[in-house]
């Protein structure tokens, strides 16, 4: 295995792997959330990574493993968990995050043993599912890595505030502490109705 060459770098307070796909990532969604809400199926794709996952990189026999990163691939995890916490906040939107896998492209000198456009397989392929389709999954070209299906909406987290995406008028189950955490920073106006049956504005 090569060295760890993180160990022997200062921790910055921030980095730009983090700015772009975790708060890049966020502020997008954000700022898309009128045009979502006003789609018949909307749809969310994030592009991932293997290097993301717990389970890739914790196995030997396969390449993430052997690639330490810990700015980037701990930004790739973060981004599959701002996913699912999108997918339980906004159930009338279906988010998911995808691996494209290791495509030969020019940043990894097209040492990569996939073609581009098999790298796209998992996006094209969650980009294009329907309504009833799973959410806040992680997949790549070969499947599920962690799939978790449509979750029942939750109720409002109390009075005073209210659930990312979602209304204070129905009530079906218990929220907890890591959806509430996301509740405060989206404008009243981008929330929607924390039902699974979407709903057009009228116009």
């Amino acid at each position: 295995m090569a060295p760890v060459l993180f160990l022997s770098r200062p921790v910055q307070p921030s980095s730009a792997p983090h700015d772009t796909n975790v708060v890049g990532a966020a502020r997008v969604t954000h700022a898309f959330l009128p045009l979502l809400e006003a789609g018949d199926t909307p749809v969310v794709v994030n592009v991932s990574s293997g290097l993301g996952s717990l389970a890739a990189t914790a196995d030997p026999n396969r390449i993430e493993f052997h690639v330490a990163l810990l700015d980037y691939n701990s930004s790739q995890t973060a981004l599959v968990m701002i996913t699912s916490q999108y997918a339980r906040a906004c159930p009338a939107i279906t988010f998911n995050a995808v691996d494209r896998g290791y495509t030969a492209t020019d940043l990894n000198g097209h040492q990569g043993t996939q073609s581009v456009e098999e790298g796209t397989d998992a996006i094209v392929r969650m980009a294009s599912i329907g309504a009833d389709g799973p959410t806040g999954g992680f997949f790549d070209r070969t499947g599920p890595g962690c799939l978790v299906t449509r979750p029942t909406p939750p109720s409002p987290p109390g009075p005073g505030r209210t659930w990312l995406c979602s209304s204070t008028s129905t009530a079906s189950a218990t929220p907890d502490a890591s959806s509430n955490a996301l509740a405060s920073s989206i404008p009243s106006g981008s929330r929607r109705g924390n039902t699974p049956t979407r709903q057009r504005p009228n116009k």
